[in-house]
């Protein structure tokens, strides 16, 4: 009898720890199941037929754009991000130009004159060339997505990046314009979503 009466507070502190641990598991259930809900979300984001076309243009773009096309100014911009990465400042005054050299001058594409000169810096003309297709390729997703939020449809929007395609490729040298076209899109891309009622977008 007294040896059933010691054995009775192991019981129950077994039970208790076991009654714990099922509680702890019940509470971090639900967590599980939101965290694998979000990963099987992305997943079919990730394979789902808007973002094949998104790959398709891509792939369009990099075929268009591997025969990299040297622009004459490329050169200047390289160097006028050099002279800032060098410097740790912008040029002040022209120091290119033989007829006006010394006169005040800003350097207003800068942003663009010091990524060009990173990247050439590290990778050379193989980087620049990459970054060429990033750039070309930004543009056209970018055409892609708006031509879909203005059509509500991914294939009217591919449609229209397409036929876009051949002559935004005229356009695709490594210049400061890339960058800038690219702020373009994504505001218009900001504003379209505005206008939609998503005020958070601006």
């Amino acid at each position: 009898m007294s040896g059933g009466q010691n054995a009775l507070p192991g019981i129950r502190h077994r039970e208790t720890r076991v009654s714990a641990d099922a509680v702890g598991r019940t509470a971090l259930a639900p967590a599980r199941l939101e965290g694998s809900s979000a990963a099987a979300d992305l997943l079919r984001a990730a394979v789902s037929f808007p973002v094949m076309l998104g790959a398709l243009l891509v792939a369009g773009v990099f075929v268009m754009a591997r025969q990299f096309r040297i622009d004459p100014d490329m050169w200047w911009h390289i160097k006028a991000g050099d002279i800032i990465l060098t410097t740790h400042h912008w040029p002040t005054t022209d120091p290119f130009s033989f007829t006006v050299v010394g006169q005040p001058w800003i350097a207003c594409e800068w942003l663009s004159e010091t990524l060009i000169a990173c990247v050439s810096r590290i990778a050379g003309i193989r980087g620049l060339d990459a970054l060429l297709i990033v750039l070309s390729a930004a543009i056209m997703i970018g055409i892609y997505v708006l031509g879909t939020l203005r059509s509500k449809n991914s294939k009217a929007g591919l449609l229209a990046a397409a036929i876009l395609m051949p002559l935004a490729a005229q356009s695709f040298t490594l210049r400061p314009q890339m960058l800038g076209l690219i702020f373009l899109i994504l505001t218009l891309i900001a504003l379209e979503l505005f206008r939609e009622g998503k005020r958070n977008a601006i």
